[in-house]
């Protein structure tokens, strides 16, 4: 189609303005948002990204460390243990209830290994208005993967825990602790009703009050603690049995009745199969599903958009002379609406299809091209409007957390950037060869309660997922454009349509959660008449 010429200093200007240009978002390899006008545009555009890493953020010894984590980095601890929610506070009152400083949980050491997947296919529609205008709708379907393997080394001197006696026998264990408490209050009694009359045995009846109470108080929390306990056979389960019948003999001194009932253990010491298990089994109390799925195609986002041509031109030596150079400066518009999943709350290591809220985005693209060169420029800023949802209120690094932790939250996500600069080379009319450099920047998200607690509830700090959530990315890339759009233009095919292809890779990145991984994209668009040429 015919365009109008341009001075040369205009040209300059523009050209100037293109280049200095940050750009954007997509890392597609593009030949950008305007169609035709009377051109209905049908897009494809499928692409598979990859990753098992991460740009990490952790501290060790007081130092902030910044480096390349493996995601499977969190499940991978030389104490497995620990990977259990509790383990560490249990450890504490046992050590108190065996008068041993030296008690350690003792299970083995773990590795693991995670990848995510996500396969995104958008169908785009786009219709040009005018030259000037054009307005679509984007409707993804996207179908994500997480695959997740831990494996269990069992400490050479050998395991001492097994599953808890409040896993696998609550009802013996509540008959258990409540004589241990009827003992206590026994014991209390006793020492009231001794400290009126006999002074000379109040100090002696005290501190068996004491010591008993102390006993049930501390044992009681051990049990409640972890799904894990000291097995039958361990120093750990001796320890502990000989602590009761010790009380037991003590009770009996007094006169009073002491319990009968065994102290529940575990019945045995735990293998690597039935570790692994626990990870699902809603008794432990992580109330998880398994890691290893793939989902279903599902919807994710659908986008709103529109895009306004701001400025054009071309230079040419005269007005019959090819164009050496031609440019394009535009603004778009976009609306993301919360049609996807976000990721479950009570499935760990998960991926949604979308974020379930709404953003707002607003841009500028540029195309520019001197002889067989050209650059295309594109920067976008958004806005992420806030969400109510269900999420695990635990720091970044705790992969395996309890059902208890689950908490309504009110989720606004960062604030976004995305720049995208890809410059290229014609090697024909048609056929282009380009690079591309890629910056996603998001700023941190904040939690809030949805709601207040209510007076009997006390629910965990929902601030402590802000940690890790800000991101910065650097991809590099590249990729083959076939388009026919320009040859229609000039009335050499009657076909116009684009085929494209590209490869990125994340570089570099800052965040702590920040995937690094390689993307895939291929698309194809076609353009089917309305009205007009």
């Amino acid at each position: 189609m015919p365009r109008r010429p341009a001075s040369p200093r205009v040209a300059r200007l523009v050209l100037a303005a293109i280049l200095l240009l940050p750009a954007p978002a997509t890392a597609q390899v593009t030949e950008g948002p305007l169609s035709p006008a009377g051109r209905l545009r049908v897009e494809v555009a499928p692409s598979f990204f990859h990753w098992s890493e991460r740009f990490g953020l952790r501290t060790e010894d007081g130092a902030l460390v910044e480096e390349t984590e493996l995601l499977g980095f969190d499940l991978e601890r030389d104490r497995a243990s620990e990977l259990f929610p509790g383990v560490a506070a249990q450890e504490t009152r046992l050590r108190a209830l065996l008068e041993d400083p030296s008690y350690q949980a003792l299970l083995g050491s773990s590795r693991a290994r995670v990848a995510h997947d996500v396969a995104r296919v958008p169908l785009r529609v786009d219709l040009g208005i005018f030259e000037w205008l054009t307005v679509g709708v984007t409707v993804p379907f996207v179908r994500t993967r997480t695959e997740a393997s831990l494996i269990l080394r069992l400490d050479p001197e050998g395991p001492n825990l097994g599953l808890s006696p409040s896993v696998t026998a609550p009802s013996a264990l509540a008959g258990f602790l409540e004589d241990l408490a009827g003992s206590a209050a026994t014991a209390r009694a006793r020492a009231a009703s001794l400290c009126g009359e006999d002074e000379a045995g109040c100090a002696a009846a005290r501190a068996l009050a004491d010591d008993a109470e102390s006993f049930e108080s501390t044992l009681r929390a051990a049990y409640g603690l972890a799904p894990l306990f000291p097995a039958e056979g361990t120093a750990a389960g001796t320890g502990l049995r000989a602590r009761l019948e010790a009380l037991n003999e003590r009770l009996a001194e007094a006169g009073l009745a002491g319990i009968d009932r065994s102290l529940p253990l575990a019945e045995g010491v735990l293998d690597a199969e039935t570790v692994l298990r626990l990870f699902s089994d809603a008794r432990a109390g992580l109330g998880d599903t398994p890691s290893n799925v793939v989902g279903l195609w599902e919807l994710g986002d659908v986008e709103l958009t529109a895009a306004v041509r701001l400025l054009e031109g071309e230079a040419r030596d005269s007005a019959e002379a090819p164009a050496r150079a031609r440019w394009q400066v535009g603004a778009r518009a976009l609306v993301r609406l919360g049609t996807g999943q976000p990721d479950d709350p009570d499935r760990f290591l998960d991926l949604g299809t979308g974020d379930g809220q709404t953003d707002v985005e607003g841009g500028v693209f540029a195309n520019g091209r001197v002889g067989a060169w050209g650059l295309w420029a594109d920067a976008r800023y958004g806005v992420q409007s806030p969400v109510d949802l269900l999420r695990r209120a635990v720091p970044a690094d705790v992969v395996l957390a309890p059902v208890a932790t689950r908490v309504p939250v009110r989720w606004t996500p960062g604030s976004y950037l995305q720049v995208e600069l890809s410059p290229r080379w014609h090697v024909t009319t048609e056929l282009a060869v380009a690079a591309s450099w890629r910056l996603f920047h998001k700023g941190e998200d904040t939690y809030e309660l949805a709601a207040p607690a209510p007076p009997d509830a006390t629910f965990p700090d929902p601030s402590v997922l802000e940690a890790e959530t800000g991101q910065t990315l650097h991809e590099l890339g590249g990729g083959l454009v076939f388009s026919t759009l320009e040859a229609w233009r000039e009335g050499r095919t009657d076909v116009p349509f684009e085929v494209r292809f590209g490869v990125q890779a994340g570089v570099a990145g800052s965040g702590g959660r920040t995937p690094k991984g390689v993307r895939v994209q291929t698309g194809l668009r076609i353009y089917q008449p309305l009205w007009g040429r």
